[in-house]
């Protein structure tokens, strides 16, 4: 791994240290470095926004999604209140979000191309953590509701 990608990844798991628990942001689960390489542990998340997104897209002429207005403005709420809580945590976030670049995971698995995040989850043990991708029948709002009402 390169000094410059070491140095990355650092950056991201001190944002990610500083910024703690919080229900709209992935939770850090652990770390390891040793010289050559930095592990990082996250909660296993099945769907993305970005997907949860696209899955909702409509093909209906005239549509843009089928997510009612309810569960888009939902989801922009969560984001809301994600962004909130890193705003409060006063940590100096820099992202490549804006641009067209693979992220540093990415990087990472082209450069070392026996990594992947399967391997990763079997290595910890967490093969039976695993959970299907979700089922946008309904912009997968009805499933995520029914998971934050039963905590």
């Amino acid at each position: 791994m390169s000094h410059e990608l070491k140095r990355a990844m650092l950056q991201d798991l001190d944002v990610l240290i500083k910024v703690g628990k919080h229900e709209n942001l992935i939770g850090l689960i652990g770390t390891c470095e040793t010289s050559q390489m930095v592990c990082i542990i996250l909660e296993y998340v099945s769907m993305n926004l970005k997907d949860l997104l696209l899955g909702s897209r409509d093909s209906l002429p005239g549509r843009f999604s089928n997510m009612s207005e309810v569960q888009a403005l939902d989801i922009a709420i969560q984001v809301a209140r994600g962004m909130a809580h890193l705003e409060s945590c006063k940590v100096d976030i820099k992202t490549n979000a804006t641009k067209s670049t693979k992220s540093k995971i990415m990087n990472l698995c082209e450069e070392n191309p026996d990594i992947s995040i399967s391997k990763l989850m079997t290595a910890v043990g967490w093969e039976s953590m695993r959970t299907p991708a979700l089922t946008l029948t309904d912009g997968g709002m009805e499933l995520a509701n029914k998971q934050k009402d039963s905590k």
